[in-house]
């Protein structure tokens, strides 16, 4: 009769635990593949018929670049995300700002020497694809 209680607490316990790990790993799943592939026209800058593309790929709690720069999310709502990331070096920051309703996008590197060289530079502007 014991060896039946045992073996009956052995099946009770892996199920049990299957049923735990079936369920932490549905939830560990959120962090699905988010991609952003983004492009403009770069008539604003007197380049007319050139198109510049960049890619926003989320991965875990950061998102990259297609030129491997590592973007913090700065913040996020139902309708935009907000990158940023730090040149300590340089002495700037770059932003990303991206609308997941409209699928559009802007960026700016910002530092001290571009502002005061530049009085008037164009933003960058696009529409983004997501994957």
């Amino acid at each position: 009769m014991f060896e039946l209680d045992s073996n009956f607490a052995k099946i009770y316990f892996m199920k049990k635990l299957s049923l735990y790990v079936f369920l932490g790993l549905m939830f560990c799943n959120v962090g699905f593949a988010e991609i952003y592939a983004c492009s403009m026209g770069l008539e604003r800058y007197n380049r007319d018929g050139e198109v510049e593309t960049s890619i926003f790929e989320r991965r875990g709690k950061f998102f990259f670049s297609d030129n491997n720069i590592k973007l913090r999310i700065t913040g996020e709502t139902n309708k935009e995300i907000f990158l940023t990331s730090e040149n300590v070096v340089a002495g700037g920051i770059y932003v990303v700002i991206i609308d997941k309703k409209e699928k559009e996008f802007t960026y700016r590197y910002v530092d001290l020497d571009i502002a005061r060289e530049n009085e008037s530079y164009p933003l960058p502007f696009g529409k983004c694809v997501v994957k």
